[in-house]
């Protein structure tokens, strides 16, 4: 079983931005465990390699409607109530290195 090392996580969060004490690493830790157990229980499945992958599990086809012109929200009604506004564009945090 592959095991990802808290060197690994730390920095994973460290790059997402996000705290992470002891506890929550520990838990994150096993949950990838379980992650990579179950993807090769996938894996031993005969012919799974041959499966082209889905992006949508269900074969369903959806009818195109017909565009037609609306109103939109003008640029002052869309910035409105935006925290953070610069040169008519809405600033917020970076979240992701």
């Amino acid at each position: 079983m592959k095991k990802v090392s808290k060197e690994t996580l730390l920095e994973t969060a460290h790059n997402l931005m996000f705290d992470i004490d002891e506890e929550q690493l520990r838990i994150l830790s096993e949950e990838y465990e379980d992650i990579f157990e179950a993807t090769k229980n996938i894996q031993i499945i005969p012919g799974v390699d041959e499966v082209e992958p889905m992006v949508f599990p269900y074969e369903i086809f959806g009818e195109l409607r017909e565009d037609s012109p609306s109103s939109s929200l003008s640029l002052e009604e869309a910035l409105k109530n935006a925290e953070n506004v610069r040169d008519g564009h809405i600033v917020i945090p970076k979240v992701v290195k």
